[in-house]
């Protein structure tokens, strides 16, 4: 005797392309209990940088531009005393796939004023700013206090946070009870031309 209950039914469960994660192929895996509320973080701040609005005069990467490799030698270039040339070719290099991890969590900035200078960022460098990157003490980040953005250093200060220039001439910031502060990304790279 068949029953009307059980096996597949047409049109049944979930449907194509719809839930959260629409479109994208997933996996499974196991992980530790005690690792869960970390990997649940993780997904979700990744998930919020990619849909997060870009700040003003960002600019993001082409993510359909072709590559353009340029060759690449393995060997060392002194930058003390010279050592002896080898003309070894070892390969090439995309300058897109070295400075974008994420394309969809990554957008460039050019820099304005000198208080990075000592971490080597200067006026009209171009940062690479990855939004799905955790900010952790010690990493430079592209933050806005109060809707103005800034470029600096992510320390731990007494329990709070504060950002710290890379130049003794700026002061440090610290964030007091009547300020709005946002982490837009850490910086992973600088582009500087001579």
């Amino acid at each position: 005797m068949k029953t009307s209950h059980g096996g597949s039914r047409a049109g049944a469960g979930r449907q194509p392309g719809s839930g959260r994660f629409s479109g994208e192929p997933l996996t499974q895996m196991r992980i530790p209990s005690a690792d869960k509320e970390a990997v649940i973080d993780f997904v979700k701040r990744r998930q919020a940088a990619r849909h997060a609005p870009l700040p003003p005069l960002a600019l993001a990467p082409d993510t359909e531009a072709p590559g353009l490799e340029i060759p690449f030698y393995a060997n060392r270039v002194a930058a003390g005393f010279p050592s002896p040339a080898d003309d070894y070719r070892d390969g090439a290099i995309d300058l897109n796939r070295y400075l974008v991890e994420d394309a969809s969590a990554t957008f460039m900035v050019k820099v304005t004023g000198d208080s990075m200078i000592n971490a080597g960022i200067a006026e009209g460098d171009i940062l690479v700013v990855d939004r799905g990157r955790r900010a952790t003490h010690g990493a430079i980040v592209l933050a806005a206090v109060d809707g103005q953005f800034t470029v600096k250093r992510l320390h731990q200060r007494n329990g709070r946070l504060a950002l710290i220039p890379e130049n003794p001439a700026y002061p440090i910031i610290e964030p007091r009870d009547s300020q709005e502060w946002q982490i837009w990304g850490v910086v992973t790279g600088c582009v500087k031309k001579f």
